[in-house]
């Protein structure tokens, strides 16, 4: 039950090679009726089968700001793997200087509606899918005096008898 309003944005450098299309975004922004807003998207976009890869993402909306040098989603098996999102979809990411604020997640996340903090992305390195995901020189910090720093693995939490977190935290 979606509804866009004000859709923009710069498509150039169309292209097409086998069964991969890319596309450079510039500017891509669009309002959802909910108050969602896009301001920006801007990305190198590859598409195909097997991945689908942002390059210079620079991803602005409400009161968040979401930069990262590449985010990809593989699909080994040419996207067969959506069916089983959370362990089948492997993230490949680095995310840094990024500004990101709960009010705008709420909008994914409705449980967490009135929450307004704003958690720093200052460094992320992502790869794996959902279950079993790897978070690499993390650096976050929250709330006014909560900084977290070290690596990270989620657990496969399909199996919560033998789901065990792994991390290495300063």
């Amino acid at each position: 039950n979606l509804q866009f309003i004000n859709l923009s944005g710069e498509f150039n450098e169309f292209g097409m090679e086998g069964d991969s299309l890319y596309v450079n975004m510039d500017h891509f922004g669009v309002t959802e009726r909910s108050g969602f807003e896009l301001h920006n998207l801007s990305a190198k976009v590859l598409f195909c089968p097997e991945i689908i890869a942002l390059s210079k993402l620079n991803l602005r909306f409400n009161n968040s700001a979401l930069l990262a040098d590449y985010f990809q989603l593989l699909t080994p098996n040419g996207g067969e793997e959506f069916g089983n999102f959370v362990e089948e979809v492997y993230f490949n990411a680095h995310i840094q200087n990024s500004k990101i604020s709960l009010a705008d997640v709420a909008y994914f996340v409705p449980t967490i509606w009135g929450m307004d903090n704003m958690v720093n992305l200052n460094n992320l390195k992502i790869t794996g899918p959902v279950y079993g995901m790897k978070l690499k020189e993390v650096d976050i910090n929250l709330l006014d005096t909560t900084l977290i720093k070290g690596d990270f693995q989620i657990p496969d939490l399909s199996d919560m008898t033998s789901a065990f977190f792994t991390e290495d935290i300063d």
